[in-house]
């Protein structure tokens, strides 16, 4: 049937935490040369991007956070399309926090994250997810509202890191992130 078991928030929170701790933090296990050049030779960064990026479209499909936001209305214990995004960012990150330099498999990953976002506020009338057979117009969602008000949070760490940052490349990328985030929230 079309029924969805609905999943307690510690368990989605575990779930995500896994997921950052094991996929979105640089794995190196995955990124062992013996390993990769046998199955992909010269593919490290782009094999790694679609590792992560597949991952993330489908923890940010339009599908997935239209049964979030409907499960989350039916008590305040189901796992919320705002806690799912707050844990990605915590997670993807985390080098804000550390202060640490930002390795070009995360700094792709960041700007995934960012761009989904951005693809969040900016959805058209004909952006629309299934619910139990269900057509859901996601403009008209949450939806949009949520990841606008992820973006703002996000470009004011980034601007505080970005002060902190001595590492070149990540003071590049945090940089160009927040010009990113800019031009979303206010196209000219």
């Amino acid at each position: 049937g079309n029924e969805y078991e609905t999943v307690p928030s510690s368990i989605q929170n575990e779930a995500v935490d896994f997921l950052n701790k094991q996929l979105f933090k640089t794995p190196t296990w995955l990124l062992d040369q013996n390993i990769l050049a046998k199955i992909y030779p010269d593919k490290g960064v782009e094999l790694m991007r679609g590792i992560q990026e597949g991952t993330l479209s489908s923890l940010m499909s339009l599908d997935r956070m239209a049964r979030l936001m409907e499960t989350a209305s039916l008590g305040k214990d189901n796992y919320s399309v705002d806690e799912l995004m707050n844990d990605l960012k915590n997670g993807i990150f985390s080098e804000l926090k550390s202060n640490t330099a930002i390795d070009v498999y995360r700094r792709n990953l960041q700007k995934s994250f960012v761009s989904k976002l951005i693809d969040a506020i900016k959805l058209e009338k004909s952006a629309v997810a299934n619910f139990n057979g269900r057509r859901i117009v996601m403009v008209d969602t949450d939806l949009p509202s949520i990841a606008r008000g992820h973006l703002i949070e996000l470009k004011n760490q980034l601007k505080v890191a970005n002060a902190m940052t001595t590492d070149r490349l990540s003071k590049f990328h945090i940089a160009d992130l927040i010009a990113r985030i800019d031009q979303a929230l206010n196209p000219k």
